[in-house]
C-alpha cells in the first residue's frame, strides 16, 4: 500500500504539473486549426465535408479529428472550445498510457516509472500543441494506445485491438498508415516462429481489420472529392511552404535543421548515451524496445521526406516525445542496475531534474511577452474576419493567403492562393518546384481569371522590397499590372504591430482590394479610395 500511495501521489503531481503548464499557455492558437473548425461546422450543419459550400475540396489532413469536432458542433458546442477540452482529455490519457507502457518494462511501482511523465509534463512544445486546437495530441494518443494494445497482445492479452487503433491513426493523419508496417513486421515474424500461437487465420483477420475499412474510406474519398490524394500534398510536398521561397534541393537540409533544432531545444541529445544500456536485453523486452524505436525512426523518416514543418514548436516531433522519453527512462533504469554507485545515481537524478527545468520556457517574462503579442495578433485577425462578415455579402469570394481564423469568422467564400482548398492552385505549386516565381505568376493569373470580389495582400505599410511582403504571392500581386487595373484598395487593417515580430519589425498590414467593376460599394467604405491602387495612394 505504501508504494501504491507513493505512485498515485507522483501521478497526481505530474498531471497537476501538466494542467498548470497547459493553463499557462492556453491562449496559444494555430491558424490552420480553424480550417478544420469550418469543415466540422459545415459537416455538423448538413452542408457536407466542405470549406466553401458546394466546393468539394479535400483541404484537410485530419479526417477523424474533423468528424470528432463535428459531433460536438452538432450538439451545440463551440468547436474552438471543444477542441481544447478534447486535447486536454487526450493529453491526460497520454500520461496514463505512457505510465502503463513503462510499467510493462518494470512491474514495480517506483519513482523511476515517472521519469518519462515528468519530462512530458514540462515539455513546452507538447503543451503548446495541447492548446493549439489541432489534431496533434489526439494523433499522439492514438499512436500510444495502438502501441500499448500491441505490446499487450504480444503477452497474450487480446489479438486484434491494436489493428483497430492503427486504423483510427491512419484515418486521423495520412502518414499514420506508416506505423501499421511495424505490427505487420512482427506479425510476419510470429507466423514463421514455430512456437507462436499466432496463426495465418489470425494474421489475415488482423490485416483485414485495418485494410477493409481503410479501403472503404479511400473509395468514399474518390467518389466524394474525385481525388484520393489531398490538396495539402500537392501544395506542400515539393515546396514545404509555398508562401516562402525554399529551393527543392535544400529540402533535406531544411528537414535536418528542423530535427537538429528540435533535439537540441528539448535536450534529447542527453538521452542518446543511455540507449547503450539497452543492448543485450532479454527477448521479452527486445520486442518492446524495437517497437518503440521503430515508431521513432518512421516518424523521423516522415519528417525528412516532407522537409520539416513551418509551424512553431516542432509539431512533427510531438508524437514521438513519449517514445523517446520511455526509451530514455528504460536506459536510466538499466544504468542504475548496471552501475551501482551512489554518485552515479545522484548524477542521473540531477540530469533528469535539469532536463525537466530546461523544458520550461527560458523566461516567464519572455514567454508572456511572446504570448501577449501572439494573442494580440490572433485577436486582430479574428476582428478582421468579423469586419469582413459585417461589411460584405456572404456570397463574396476573397482571395487570401490565410485560410483559417479570418475566413472562419468572416464566413465568406475563399479562393485559397496556397492551394490547400483549391486543387488547381495546389497543382500549380506541385508542378513548379524548381521555379518558385513562375508558380507565383501562374497562381496570380489564375486568381485574376476567377475574378473574386475581394483580394487581400499582406505587407508592411510602405513596401518596396521582397522582404517587406509576407509572401511571394503578395509581392507578385503588388507588381501585377492586371491586378492594379482590375482592383482598387479600399481598406488597410493592422496584423502585426511594429516590433511584435522579428521577421517584420515594421509590422504587417492587411490590404483589402475590391474589384473595380462592382456597381455598388459596401457600407462604411470610403468611395474616394475606390479604384485606387496602393501605389497611387502612396504617390
Amino acid at each position: 500500500m505504501k508504494y501504491v500511495s507513493k505512485s498515485n501521489l507522483l501521478f497526481l503531481i505530474t498531471i497537476s504539473l501538466f494542467l498548470f503548464h497547459t493553463g499557462y499557455l492556453s491562449n496559444f492558437a494555430v491558424d490552420d486549426a480553424y480550417i478544420s473548425f469550418r469543415y466540422a461546422d459545415n459537416l455538423a450543419q448538413g452542408k457536407g465535408m466542405v470549406f466553401n459550400i458546394g466546393e468539394k475540396e479535400e483541404g484537410y489532413s485530419n479526417f477523424l479529428w474533423i468528424i470528432l469536432l463535428a459531433i460536438f458542433s452538432r450538439v451545440g458546442m463551440s468547436v474552438v472550445v471543444s477542441s481544447k477540452i478534447l486535447s486536454v482529455i487526450f493529453g491526460v490519457a497520454i500520461f496514463i498510457l505512457t505510465l502503463n507502457i513503462s510499467r510493462g518494462f518494470k512491474k514495480e511501482k517506483t519513482a523511476l516509472n515517472f521519469i518519462a511523465l515528468f519530462l512530458l509534463a514540462t515539455n513546452t512544445s507538447l503543451i503548446i500543441w495541447v492548446a493549439s486546437g489541432m489534431e496533434t495530441i489526439f494523433y499522439t494518443f492514438l499512436l500510444l494506445l495502438a502501441t500499448y494494445l500491441f505490446l499487450r497482445e504480444c503477452e497474450g492479452n487480446g489479438i486484434y485491438g491494436s489493428a483497430l487503433c492503427f486504423l483510427l491513426l491512419a484515418l486521423t493523419r495520412p502518414e499514420g498508415i506508416l506505423f501499421f508496417l511495424i505490427p505487420l513486421f512482427f506479425r510476419v515474424l510470429d507466423l514463421v516462429h514455430p512456437t507462436s500461437p499466432f496463426s495465418r487465420r489470425s494474421f489475415l483477420i488482423y490485416v483485414l481489420i485495418f485494410f477493409l475499412p481503410f479501403s472503404v474510406y479511400l473509395i468514399w474519398k474518390y467518389l466524394y472529392f474525385r481525388e484520393i490524394i489531398p490538396n495539402p500534398f500537392y501544395a506542400k510536398f515539393k515546396i514545404a511552404l509555398p508562401l516562402i521561397y525554399q529551393p527543392v534541393n535544400n529540402k533535406l537540409r531544411i528537414a535536418f535543421h528542423y530535427l537538429t533544432q528540435g533535439f537540441l531545444q528539448h535536450n534529447l541529445m542527453v538521452t542518446i548515451p543511455f540507449l547503450s544500456f539497452l543492448l543485450g536485453v532479454g527477448n521479452r523486452e527486445r520486442r518492446k524496445l524495437f517497437f518503440l524505436g521503430g515508431v521513432i525512426l518512421l516518424q523521423l523518416f516522415f519528417v525528412m521526406s516532407v522537409g520539416g514543418d513551418w509551424m512553431p514548436h516542432f509539431r512533427f516531433l510531438i508524437p514521438i516525445f513519449p517514445f523517446i522519453y520511455l526509451l530514455f527512462q528504460e536506459g536510466v533504469n538499466r544504468a542504475i542496475v548496471q552501475v551501482k554507485s551512489r554518485l552515479f545515481i545522484s548524477c542521473l537524478f540531477l540530469t533528469v531534474m535539469v532536463m525537466c527545468a530546461a523544458n520550461f520556457p527560458p523566461s516567464k517574462f519572455e514567454y508572456n511577452e511572446y504570448l501577449r503579442a501572439r494573442e494580440g495578433e490572433i485577436r486582430r485577425i479574428g476582428a478582421f474576419g468579423s469586419w469582413l462578415k459585417q461589411t460584405f455579402p456572404s456570397h463574396y469570394t476573397v482571395a487570401y493567403e490565410e485560410a483559417g481564423i479570418p475566413l472562419y469568422y468572416s464566413q465568406l467564400r475563399l479562393l485559397d492562393v496556397l492551394g490547400l482548398l483549391n486543387r488547381d492552385i495546389a497543382k500549380i505549386w506541385f508542378s513548379c518546384p524548381d521555379n518558385y516565381w513562375e508558380a507565383n505568376r501562374r497562381v496570380v493569373e489564375y486568381v485574376l481569371m476567377k475574378k473574386p470580389e475581394l483580394i487581400v495582400t499582406v505587407s508592411n505599410r510602405c513596401p518596396r522590397e521582397l522582404k517587406d511582403f509576407k509572401s511571394g504571392i503578395s509581392y507578385t500581386f503588388y507588381y501585377s499590372v492586371n491586378f492594379q487595373k482590375q482592383y482598387g484598395l479600399i481598406q488597410v487593417k493592422d496584423w502585426y504591430l511594429p516590433h511584435e515580430n522579428t521577421f517584420w519589425p515594421e509590422g504587417l498590414s492587411l490590404f483589402v482590394y475590391l474589384r473595380n467593376d462592382l456597381k455598388s460599394l459596401p457600407k462604411g467604405i470610403d468611395s474616394s479610395n475606390w479604384g485606387k491602387s496602393l501605389k497611387e495612394k502612396r504617390a
